[in-house]
């Protein structure tokens, strides 16, 4: 017997129901020898349950039942003696409806042991934690990027000048390389070998105040003539030395430099000249070869808290030096991200506890420390992964 019956067994006994409900389900099991006495056995256990029956949701109209005597019904509604005898029990049958009553107080209370994620998870209003850090998505740059080791040992030691004036490379290809990664314009100086006046420059003009501090925001070279890109072996009519302001960013030597200056010029000419076609903004010397020093000393173990210092170090130097820490740190974050959706797809709380402590280690001291705190902080209370949403004003995805 199995179904509306046995939910109507237990309102009845739980005294859930109307008087002529009651009335009409006493009548249904004196006619059934078998019903009254699963009831009489149910009633027996039902005394022991210390939480009252909460009633179920049959209706009446479910059950065939005929009409009873009112005073019969109003005595088995009240819980009084009834007329019928009990029927002999066997301890079988006690024993089924115990198990049925355990098994209905467990469906009855079965949100009771539910902790407050699980109840609104069924609520529809799973708990969440606000991302940071992590929620921001950047695409990762997909452009070509130049590799540190394009940099010549010696990069670290750029300067525009020293105690004897500018300070001049001798090789363009290694010009060109630091040039683009310190968002620099290449200032070359073209001498004509034996010529005086070029001589006389590093004597006079090269060590003015106003000329080193015009020529600050290029990679400076000097070439003797005879060494220069075929493209750039002018002969001036107006004399020696040459001065050429290239790209470093064009494809070839052969590029139309951006600016000439040809001839003997006094100080005031020059710094004239080299402000005009300096570049818009570099940085200064000791900062980048101070960020690009950080980069080159970080060990392969190096923490990574350590490794994303240099690079948002390195970041705001702009060149390709800045593009080169843009496209590491975009990695970096993806990957951020993509371990923490790892720990997400984990079915386990206890593993996913354990992997976000693990994070935890892993990212401690950067940007991302906060997030993976919060996760973790809330696994560790509710023991359920969270919903994770975007901070306030940012748009969902």
């Amino acid at each position: 017997m199995t179904g509306p019956w046995l939910e109507r067994m237990r309102d009845y006994v739980g005294g859930n129901l109307s008087v002529d409900d009651a009335a009409a389900f006493l009548k249904s099991c004196r006619d059934d020898p078998e019903r009254m006495e699963l009831l009489e056995a149910y009633e027996l256990v039902a005394r022991a349950q210390p939480a009252p029956i909460a009633p179920s949701t049959t209706t009446f109209e479910d059950l065939p039942l005929d009409d009873v005597p009112l005073d019969d019904a109003v005595a088995a509604a009240q819980g009084s003696s009834r007329a019928s005898p009990p029927l002999a029990y066997r301890w079988w049958v006690a024993a089924a409806v115990a198990l049925l009553a355990i098994g209905w107080s467990l469906w009855a209370n079965r949100d009771a042991g539910l902790d407050a994620n699980e109840t609104a998870d069924r609520a529809g209003a799973r708990p969440t934690v606000t991302l940071q850090a992590l929620y921001d998505d950047a695409p990762v740059p997909d452009r070509p990027l130049a590799d540190l080791d394009v940099l010549p040992d010696d990069a670290t030691e750029m300067r525009t000048a020293d105690e004897h004036g500018l300070v001049w490379m001798a090789l363009l290809e290694d010009a060109r390389h630091i040039a683009r990664f310190s968002n620099r314009r290449i200032l070359l100086f073209v001498e004509y070998p034996g010529c005086p006046l070029c001589l006389g420059f590093a004597q006079d003009e090269f060590q003015d105040a106003e000329v080193i501090r015009a020529a600050a925001p290029f990679v400076l070279v000097r070439l003797d003539w005879r060494e220069t890109p075929r493209a750039l072996r002018h002969r001036p009519a107006e004399g020696w030395p040459l001065f050429f302001v290239l790209d470093p960013n064009a494809q070839d030597w052969d590029a139309k430099p951006l600016a000439t200056l040809k001839g003997n010029r006094d100080a005031a000419a020059m710094t004239e000249f080299f402000s005009a076609n300096a570049p818009a903004a570099a940085p200064r010397w000791d900062a980048w070869t101070d960020a690009l020093q950080r980069l080159r000393e970080l060990a392969a173990d190096a923490p990574l808290r350590d490794r994303l210092d240099a690079l948002e170090r390195a970041r705001t130097m702009g060149g390709a030096l800045g593009d080169y820490a843009d496209h590491a740190l975009a990695r970096a974050h993806r990957d951020a991200q993509t371990a923490l959706r790892g720990v997400a797809q984990q079915k386990d709380a206890a593993g996913q506890l354990e992997a976000m402590r693990g994070l935890m280690d892993r990212y401690a001291g950067t940007r991302y420390a906060a997030d993976f705190a919060a996760v973790t902080a809330f696994l560790e209370t509710h023991g359920v992964w969270p919903e994770l949403v975007a901070p306030p004003g940012a748009a969902q995805r």
